[in-house]
């Protein structure tokens, strides 16, 4: 990853749905291009979450971190590499096996993959609205 402009295939509004999930999501970028905001709101295992997440590019990772918000209070943090049409979003901590891993379509329209950890797992799909 070279910077939050990796990131730029995910501004815009997003419909989710999943095995465990269902939602939205927009995704904006703050003037002067160096954070990205987004909103969500979800149903996740039956219980509706929404909240703010705050992305930036960290130099020294050389991957974007992004700090989520949400309504029961929690704040998690998260790391995000785009390489072509691959993305990895790791929890908690870089290599975390906590993790996504999906593929974008080749219009950036969609993306699709799953998220994995010890003993559990959903799938999920977002379609650009």
């Amino acid at each position: 990853m070279n910077s939050i402009k990796d990131l730029y295939p995910l501004i815009g509004k997003w419909k989710i749905q999943g095995d465990d999930v269902t939602g939205e999501q927009e995704m904006k970028i703050l003037d002067g291009n160096y954070f990205l905001f987004q909103q969500f709101d979800i149903i996740y295992s039956g219980r509706h979450i929404n909240g703010i997440e705050i992305y930036e590019f960290d130099e020294g990772l050389q991957l974007c971190v992004k700090n989520l918000y949400d309504n029961e209070g929690h704040h998690f943090t998260y790391y995000i590499d785009i390489v072509e049409y691959d993305i990895i979003i790791w929890f908690q901590e870089v290599h975390s096996e906590n993790s996504f891993k999906g593929k974008f379509s080749e219009d950036f329209l969609s993306y699709a993959g799953a998220w994995t950890w010890s003993g559990g797992g959903y799938s999920l799909k977002a379609i650009k609205s």
